[in-house]
């Protein structure tokens, strides 16, 4: 009995594995191919083999490499996923699976799939469709989806529990030491077909719940920031080191991802190892600065990784390497300042020698050269001035917390009252304006960063900086900053909008709509929230709160229920201290209609050109039968009396003219004024003459 149910066992096993199309490794005889009968032979079958039928229903089942039973020898280590590299099982320690679902990758210099080097990434989803095997309805097609949902949280916040929870189906972050362009997610949509289009689809929130202390509230996002680095960076040098490697480029070359050998003119001091700087010069708006690693040194030849095209003669000169218990918030192409070297602070800058043109400032009382400290005419140092210093919140302190000093590179010395500063923004603009002029300032050495060390194959920091040629002084146990850079291009957000067809409908760039049952105290907000103090602006925020350019309209206001616009003029508190926080000023032509608190009234100045400032009525109002314009004042009108010679000349263009005279000859109704007397009359043009009403 049991021979028989082993026998039919191994039957019924062997038939099932037939169906698939493959057979586990074992060497007992065989049914048929599917859909015949008899018995076939087949096995036993080497390692990482498995029966395969391949050569039709008649034909016995043959050994073939490979299958689905997780056969072989894993490669890499554990937790390492599984893939094929030339037939043979493969592991990566960037790639791993975890207990629970956790998948984990991480790449340092990543080459893509296809290996292109303008194009690099660590992983890549590339999806396509046509949409025949979706439901012919409303459906979506997407390449990736993330779904988080959670149950429970945590929020706790007193009674000696703070405890939150943060929920993120996405987190993105990046942490940039390097010069560039740089950005945390880019989205890009280009649309061919018919249909809606946007960057990202419903960016919706639903809520029901409240708040309790330290939350934000709900919105469409919790906070959106854009601040200055708030805090120093300032650490020590532990190690100084730099080549004698002076020399230049007898060749031209080109950049490249591989290393390149190039010959130079002298490779006297050129060592393996060394760091050597191509192309240095003063700091410009235009650079043209590395920092390489040599890798060889030859017969009058230098290897190394070449990351900019230089000509033939571009300068190799010895970089300035240090080490530092800390690099990490360290920014490449920002100034290092040496705030232990050689100092110079010899009399005063007093201006800048074209404001709004270049970035020259002039001394008074100063012998400024080259080498003040110890520079030279390539890298000369840094200047500060004193009034541009900030310390102010969150600088008010010492150390890493304070004084925020503008360091500004120097980019020559014109004479010893006068030199050049490097300074900069997206529209070229190289002007200083930080103020602090005329006052005490600051020369101190300073390179910029060009190379930042890392770990092997890792961007983590190991403590090494590598700086540009300079010929100052720097010492171990010297305190370094790296220097905030004083000159940003700053703008909070850029929307840009093009259509080229006159048949569309173009309604608004921006749409703010309210679709609930309660009123919001305010559809867009402006303020400030500036520290006070230490060299702030406050309390003025912004110069202007909304600006509108070449537009029909500038501000369209419709179905107000209390005022169209709501000024605060009282002039009596320290936010708003004067009248122009209520003032309509119509800049270029000096008139203005403000509130006069001190008179409970309003002033209207109007300028004086030609036949004087007018004041007039547009809106028709119906007087008796006909219509006209009426101005109606119900307060006292005060004209200011003119002497008679002041007036211009009656003729029909100034008919109905009125001014109060100071020294007219007459008093009689509807006499002809001449001046020489005494009378204060009030005259009008009748057309050919001034006459006494």
């Amino acid at each position: 009995m049991h021979k028989k149910l082993l026998a039919l066992a191994a039957i019924l096993f062997s038939t099932s594995a037939l169906a698939q199309g493959q057979l586990p490794n074992h060497s007992m005889p065989i049914a048929g191919g599917p859909g015949t009968g008899g018995w076939r032979a087949g096995g036993p079958c080497g390692v990482n083999q498995v029966l395969s039928w391949t050569g039709g229903s008649t034909a016995d089942p043959t050994c073939v490499s490979g299958g689905g039973g997780g056969g072989g020898t894993p490669g890499g280590s554990d937790t390492m996923v599984q893939f094929n590299l030339l037939g043979s099982f493969a592991g990566d320690a960037g790639f791993e699976y975890l207990t629970n679902g956790v998948l984990g990758v991480t790449a340092f210099n990543p080459k893509g799939i296809a290996n292109n080097n303008t194009d690099r990434y660590s992983t890549a989803w590339s999806c396509g469709t046509d949409a025949t095997t979706s439901f012919p309805g409303f459906s979506n097609e997407s390449c990736v989806k993330i779904a988080l949902q959670a149950s429970n949280g945590h929020e706790l916040f007193g009674g000696g529990t703070n405890a939150k929870s943060t929920f993120l189906p996405l987190s993105v972050s990046a942490i940039y030491n390097a010069a560039g362009q740089r950005f945390a997610v880019a989205n890009t949509v280009t649309c061919y077909g018919e249909g809606d289009c946007f960057v990202a689809g419903d960016n919706s929130v639903t809520f029901a719940g409240a708040d309790i202390n330290g939350d934000e509230g709900q919105g469409w996002w919790a906070n959106s920031k854009l601040h200055q680095q708030g805090f120093l960076v300032q650490t020590t040098i532990s190690t100084v080191t730099r080549t004698t490697c002076n020399t230049t480029l007898t060749q031209s070359v080109t950049a490249s991802t591989a290393a390149q050998t190039v010959t130079v003119a002298s490779t006297t001091g050129c060592n393996v190892n060394d760091w050597v700087v191509l192309g240095q010069a003063v700091a410009t708006a235009s650079p043209n600065i590395t920092a390489m690693k040599l890798t060889a040194v030859g017969v009058g030849s230098i290897t190394g990784l070449f990351q900019g095209n230089y000509s033939n003669g571009a300068t190799v000169t010895p970089a300035l390497v240090l080490t530092a218990p800390s690099t990490f918030q360290s920014g490449q192409l920002r100034a290092m300042v040496n705030l232990s070297g050689s100092s110079y602070s010899t009399g005063t800058v007093t201006a800048p020698t074209s404001p709004g043109v270049s970035g020259a400032l002039t001394g008074t009382g100063t012998t400024w050269t080259n080498n003040m400290v110890g520079g030279s005419s390539t890298n000369i140092g840094c200047i500060s001035m004193d009034g541009a210093t900030y310390t102010g919140t969150p600088f008010d302190g010492t150390g890493a917390n304070g004084p925020l000093r503008s360091w500004y590179q120097i980019t020559a010395v014109s004479s010893t009252t006068s030199i050049g500063i490097f300074s900069t923004s997206t529209a070229g603009d190289s002007a200083y304006n930080a103020g602090g002029i005329p006052g005490n300032y600051i020369i101190r050495p300073c390179a910029r960063v060009l190379w930042i060390n890392h770990q092997a194959n890792s961007p983590n920091v190991d403590g090494l900086i590598v700086l540009e040629s300079t010929s100052t002084t720097w010492t171990v146990g010297d305190t370094i900053e790296t220097a905030i850079t004083p000159f940003p291009d700053v703008s909070g957000f850029l929307y840009s909008v093009a259509t080229y067809t006159k048949g569309g409908s173009y309604r608004a760039g921006i749409v703010l709509s309210n679709d609930g049952a309660r009123t919001f105290g305010t559809g867009i907000t402006i303020k400030g929230n500036m520290p006070v103090g230490g060299g702030s602006d406050a309390p003025v925020t912004w110069d202007t709160g909304i600006s509108t350019t070449s537009v029909n309209t500038g501000i369209g206001m419709f179905y107000s229920k209390v005022a169209a616009i709501s000024m605060n003029g009282t002039g009596n508190s320290t936010v708003c201290p004067s009248d122009n926080c209520g003032k309509l000023d119509w800049s270029g032509y000096g008139s203005f209609l403000k509130p006069n608190s001190a008179n409970s009234g309003m002033d209207f100045q109007m300028i004086a050109t030609g036949t004087g400032g007018l004041l007039s009525s547009t809106s028709d109002i119906v007087i008796g039968t006909g219509t006209s314009s009426l101005l109606k004042w119900t307060g006292a009108f005060q004209v200011s009396p003119v002497a008679f010679s002041a007036l211009p000349t009656c003729n029909a263009g100034l008919q109905g003219t009125m001014r109060v005279i100071t020294n007219s000859n007459t008093i009689t109704f509807a006499a002809v004024v001449a001046g020489g007397g005494s009378n204060i009359v009030l005259a009008m043009c009748d057309g050919t003459n001034w006459t006494v009403h």
